[in-house]
């Protein structure tokens, strides 16, 4: 069983545009402190968004560090969608440090196919450093 180290949750409900075409941030987390050379990271993201007309698919990323390594996390998680229409979409990773330094993770909104710009509502982002 793993023990939980530290945790921290973020909230971001001014609304952000999602463009035509390449990624938005929808929200960034904190960072963490690992306590030890190594550890595991559970992160867990939520966006709730209206996708532009003709949106096919709306995809969510997860990044570590974004202003260092911007490691894309594989996720488990998404949604196909139809343009135009409101949706709460859920993605989540668990990310193993290499070492002990701070991490820090971001959600990341694509939409494909648009015509028309969407809009993210509010977006919650949480992560927690588990023993490795």
């Amino acid at each position: 069983m793993s023990q939980v180290f530290a945790g921290d949750a973020v909230n971001n409900t001014s609304p952000v545009t999602i463009p035509t075409s390449g990624a938005v941030t929808a929200v960034t987390g904190n960072f963490l402190n690992p306590p030890f050379g190594n550890a595991k990271c559970f992160v867990i993201a939520t966006v709730f968004l209206n996708s532009g007309t003709g949106a096919v698919s709306v995809t969510l990323g997860l990044r570590r560090n974004p202003n260092a390594e911007n490691l894309a996390l594989p996720v488990s998680g998404g949604t196909t969608t139809t343009g135009g229409l409101p949706y709460a979409v859920t993605v989540m990773a668990a990310d193993v440090i290499p070492d002990g330094r701070p991490v820090q993770y971001v959600l990341n909104v694509l939409q494909t196919g648009a015509s028309a710009t969407g809009t993210i509502s509010s977006a919650s982002i949480a992560a927690f450093l588990i023993s490795g």
